[in-house]
């Protein structure tokens, strides 16, 4: 990414260079009696120099933008990131920071033996279309604000902002959905019995575990 801005931006350098060239070399070899000519080029080159250099930072920020939604979305499973998730609980403990009534919840569920059963299907695309499958599910019963993020294969974790819904009542939501997962499952093929855990956490009430989770899954971009 960083080697194709550097290129917009010399790009860029040499179009600006070129038409700056242009001007200079038309006012040193036209004479000065035919300055409304003179003027015109000099106008024409600015133009067309201002238009090549928008269209090149119009590109340059697509480009940017691209990088930014490939940064928030985990190609394996269409979730967000791990990278969105760690900068989400981040926020939000600043947000709480700064706003002491405020709480939010991690909700994890673990589906242990899931990451086994990814890997005896050998071809990464069929692992793909497998977890592709699953997160769909999850993702039907999410609330629009919820962050949803998958860590391992195995931990699905959903930070939710709690308004009007507590992480009691959010588990017991999505408890049957993962229930419903871990029986899917089961059902494509002789494997040993999924096991569903769950884990739900508070900010600030359960402060330390949400540090010490933040800090062994957080990525540096």
């Amino acid at each position: 990414m960083a080697q194709k801005n550097s290129s917009l931006f010399f790009g860029g350098t040499v179009l600006f260079v070129y038409f700056s060239a242009i001007a200079v070399l038309t006012m040193v070899l036209i004479p000065g009696q035919n300055y409304l000519f003179l003027l015109f080029l000099f106008a024409t080159n600015i133009f067309v120099g201002s238009s090549a250099s928008r269209y090149v930072d119009e590109k340059l920020a697509l480009r940017l933008q691209e990088a930014m939604r490939e940064s928030m979305i985990d190609p394996r499973t269409g979730l967000n990131s791990k990278r969105y998730l760690s900068r989400r609980i981040l926020e939000e403990m600043h947000h709480v920071e700064r706003n002491p009534g405020h709480r939010f919840s991690l909700v994890i569920f673990e589906l242990k033996g899931l990451k086994a059963y990814l890997e005896t299907l050998g071809d990464e695309g069929r692992q793909v279309d497998k977890m592709r499958h699953l997160t769909a599910l999850l993702l039907r019963h999410l609330r629009v604000a919820d962050v949803a993020s998958c860590i391992d294969d195995e931990r699905f974790v959903i930070l939710t902002r709690q308004h009007g819904e507590s992480r009691r009542i959010m588990v017991e939501r999505l408890k049957p959905v993962f229930e419903e997962i871990e029986a899917e499952v089961e059902g494509w093929g002789p494997l040993k019995k999924i096991d569903l855990q769950i884990r739900a956490v508070e900010y600030p009430g359960e402060q330390a575990f949400v540090e010490k989770f933040l800090e062994a899954n957080e990525e540096v971009a």
